[in-house]
């Protein structure tokens, strides 16, 4: 018990001490002496702070006039330049990329808005006030124990999440939570992990991989009912919202979802800075040698390099080397060769690394997986390792414009460097799936 206590205190301590240096530096250098002009902690441009929800919110020309948003203080830049409002192939929006759950969650955030008429940012005030006291309530009995835990509950991902104003990443990586609880302590999931499921999956699609966490079942046959029920309950609530979406948002509809989620892979956006994915992590190397990568494009090194990176494809092969991975996992679970932590782990990391972006504020999740993880009662000192990679994941890191835009690919070099953050995110995540994929069958969890 004391070797363990140890262990947690060390990781814990890491943290704090290299989270408030960080903070620190990024204040002294940044804001007093004027140095790391071209690198940030959070979001560089304040005309866009809380804008994931706020600016989305206010681009609903059917519930807000423009006299009424002066009112409220919204920004003049939202107000006359909103990109969420502008038609793309004559009927669809930028917000129309969003699933349904997400548009009936904003649209009734803005009639909210627009009900309390104070100030633009007060429905987001209200919003995060309420999330920070289901949090603390969530982890009371944890943050009672040990009281420096609330740096890890409010670690970069959460802050920034705050900061970019994404309150529906927040919703779904609550849901979540629940799902990995009870995943870890009970042997199968029951109807409200499932409603929790859905939300968190009709908000993020992409965290449909998490329903391989209902396929525990005793029995193959078991396991294919599961399966069935799960798809069908999922299918069937979007279904419903879908149909319940276009009264909130006028011309949404399944095939302006499409038609905005293809413009949004095909967009440029998968460059962000605040991004974890492999795929990011990638480019971000490439662009950042362009130099290096230039002096060999006569050689057949350079050619290769330059039709990996280009090929069209890249992002479906990343998917399916991690969908492989996943699955290999699955099947060790399954035959009791790795435990439900490391399998869970493991999901999380193939979410992250396979979605392109996966911006820092999704990252939240591992803020959940690092106190679940740190509560395991039985072996703590297998799950150790991985504790301190999720610590590093949740580390404030100094972010730099990794190239986000192709045409500017070599019109200002100098821009483009090493986004540290990216680069360290993804090697940490790469090294929790390695090291959870080999990890020994470990006794059933216990949750404290």
């Amino acid at each position: 018990m004391k070797i363990k206590n140890i262990e947690k205190k060390i990781i814990l301590n890491f943290f704090i001490v290299i989270s408030i240096t960080t903070y620190l530096i990024n204040y002294i250098f940044k804001f007093q002496l004027g140095y790391l002009e071209n690198f940030w902690l959070f979001f560089h441009d304040d005309t866009d702070k809380f804008a994931d929800t706020l600016k989305i919110i206010f681009s609903f020309n059917n519930i807000f006039a423009e006299n009424e948003l002066i009112k409220l203080n919204v920004p003049k830049l939202w107000i006359e330049n909103n990109p969420y409002n502008k038609l793309f192939y004559n009927s669809a929006t930028l917000t129309m990329s969003l699933p349904p759950l997400t548009i009936i969650f904003l649209t009734i955030s803005a009639n909210l808005a627009k009900l309390i008429g104070v100030d633009y940012r007060a429905i987001l005030i209200i919003y995060s006030i309420l999330l920070i006291a289901l949090l603390i309530k969530i982890f009371a009995n944890q943050l009672k124990i040990n009281k420096n835990l609330i740096f890890i509950l409010f670690s970069f991902p959460l802050l920034f999440l705050f900061d970019r104003g994404n309150l529906m990443a927040a919703i779904a990586a609550v849901c979540l939570f629940y799902l990995f609880r009870n995943f870890i302590s009970h042997n199968a999931l029951d109807y409200y992990d499932l409603l929790a499921f859905v939300i968190a999956c009709s908000m993020r699609p992409n965290y449909l991989i998490f329903g391989l966490l209902f396929l525990f079942r005793r029995n193959n046959k078991l396991n294919i009912l599961e399966f069935c029920k799960v798809g069908l309950t999922f299918v069937l609530s979007n279904a419903v919202m879908f149909f319940i979406a276009p009264n909130n948002l006028k011309g949404y509809s399944f095939d302006n979802f499409i038609l905005m989620v293809s413009h949004y892979i095909d967009s440029t956006i998968k460059f962000s800075s605040w991004n974890s994915s492999l795929y990011g992590a990638i480019i971000n190397l490439y662009r950042s040698n362009s130099n290096l990568i230039r002096s060999l494009d006569s050689t057949s090194i350079g050619n290769l390099i330059h039709r990996f990176i280009n090929n069209p494809n890249l992002s479906n092969y990343i998917i399916i080397f991690y969908m492989t991975i996943l699955i290999i996992s699955y099947w060790k679970t399954r035959n009791s060769k790795i435990s439900r932590p490391s399998f869970l782990i493991i999901l999380c990391c193939v979410t992250s690394l396979a979605t392109s972006p996966f911006a820092d504020y999704h990252l939240v999740i591992f803020i959940f997986l690092f106190f679940l993880i740190y509560d395991l009662d039985n072996n703590f000192q297998d799950y150790a390792i991985s504790l301190l990679l999720i610590s590093i994941i949740l580390l404030p890191k100094f972010h730099s414009f990794s190239p986000d835009q192709i045409s500017a690919i070599f019109a200002s070099e100098d821009i483009f460097k090493l986004n540290i953050s990216n680069f360290i995110n993804s090697i940490s995540l790469n090294l929790l799936i390695i090291i959870n994929i080999w990890s020994k069958k470990l006794k059933k969890a216990d949750i404290t």
